[in-house]
């Protein structure tokens, strides 16, 4: 695991409050406009999802801070002259992985050894060693306000830094064993996975539903 390691050594504050922004404002939208009573946790992610996927292409293709390696459904960016790859997704990294049963995190970002399917990786001489990979995702607080979080980690799975675009939620420490979801000193207001308990009835039939979303 790596050691002193600055957030903004991989991703710039504009970057990141580039994105935030997106989220959020996409993430409104995405609430006022699937709340009628024909609307349930599958038509809100997957609405959420492809409604982010395509604005932050959207910004990528319009940046000069970031590349659109995006495809195959998955919004992947990476900050210009940085190792660090990003991609959206609907649940925390730990709950993303535990759904899909699959800790190849190189295959969750579309990396291979294949320079043809490697975004030029290996072309280009870069160590696949080295790099990282940072999620981004949606939460709300105890009072239902959403936020942007950002967990960067090895190819290991061990998390390096992490980032929230709360201010109280930015400073908590958090620790590999909170990353896996471990800890029981989280502290408040509770952490709640992309607003679904607050925002949607959960059902038996719709429970598991958007993970066609978050492939």
């Amino acid at each position: 695991m790596e050691k002193n390691l600055k957030l903004n050594d991989l991703i710039s504050d504009e970057t990141r409050d580039d994105i935030k922004n997106i989220l959020l404002d996409v993430y409104e939208q995405n609430e006022m406009s699937t709340t009628t009573e024909h609307d349930d946790n599958y038509t809100f992610f997957s609405s959420l999802y492809r409604k982010s996927l395509n604005a932050l292409k959207g910004y990528a293709n319009n940046s000069k801070l970031v590349e659109n390696l995006s495809r195959n459904g998955k919004a992947i960016l990476q900050p210009v002259g940085s190792r660090l790859y990003l991609r959206f997704l609907n649940h925390t990294p730990s709950e993303h992985r535990r759904r899909k049963s699959n800790s190849d995190i190189y295959n969750l970002f579309g990396i291979s050894e294949k320079p043809s399917f490697s975004y030029g990786l290996f072309d280009e001489g870069k160590s696949i060693e080295k790099l990282l990979f940072g999620f981004f995702f949606v939460e709300t607080d105890a009072d239902g306000i959403p936020y942007v979080r950002l967990q960067i980690v090895d190819e290991a799975w061990n998390l390096i830094l992490e980032w929230s675009s709360d201010n109280i939620q930015n400073r908590i420490t958090f620790s590999s064993a909170s990353f896996d979801e471990k800890s029981k000193d989280l502290p408040k207001p509770k952490l709640l996975e992309s607003g679904s308990d607050a925002l949607k009835p959960d059902t038996s039939a719709d429970s598991n539903a958007d993970d066609a979303a978050n492939e």
